[in-house]
C-alpha cells in the first residue's frame, strides 16, 4: 500500500500536524517493512519531529529497524531538544544492552552530557543498569 501511495504522489516527508513525526518516523515506531521502502525511496533518516525526536526515539525495542537506520546513516549522537542523544534515550528507556553496544560499535560518543548535565553514565546509575556500566 505504501509504495502505491507513493508511486501516486503521496509526500514522503509530510509531517503529521500534531508531533510534527514524518510518515518514516511513524513506520519506525510501527512497521519495519514499511521502514525500508521509505528509506529506499529518500527518506531522511535524521529526520526530527516538533520535540527534537528522532528514529531513535521511535525505535522501541526492534533491534533490526535501529541497524537498518545506523546503515542508513542514523547519527548516532544526534541530540533531541534536551540534548538527549540515542545513548541517553536507550539508557533512559532500560532497553537490551544489545542496543547500547550497537550504538558504541558505531562510534556512540560515551561522554556527551544533555542539557540537565548528565552524560550516560549517569543515567545508567540513576536507573541502576548494572550490564550497562559494566
Amino acid at each position: 500500500m505504501c509504495e502505491i501511495l507513493l508511486d501516486s504522489g503521496a509526500l514522503l516527508e509530510e509531517r503529521d500536524f500534531m508531533s510534527g513525526a514524518t510518515p518514516f518516523l511513524m513506520a519506525v515506531q510501527y512497521n519495519f517493512r514499511t521502514v525500508n521502502i521509505l528509506l529506499q525511496r529518500g527518506a531522511e533518516v535524521n529526520v526530527r519531529d516538533n520535540r527534537g525526536g528522532t528514529a531513535f526515539h521511535y525505535v522501541g525495542n526492534n533491534l533490526e529497524t535501529l541497524r537498518t537506520i545506523l546503515d542508513y546513516g542514523g547519527e548516532v549522537n544526534i541530540k533531541d531538544n534536551e540534548g538527549n542523544t540515542p545513548l541517553h534515550i536507550f539508557i533512559d528507556l532500560q532497553l537490551n544492552s544489545e542496543f547500547i553496544e550497537l550504538l558504541l560499535e558505531r562510534q556512540a560518543d560515551v561522554n556527551i552530557k544533555n542539557n540537565a548535565g548528565f552524560a550516560p553514565l549517569h543515567l545508567a546509575v540513576l536507573k541502576d543498569q548494572t550490564s550497562v556500566i559494566e
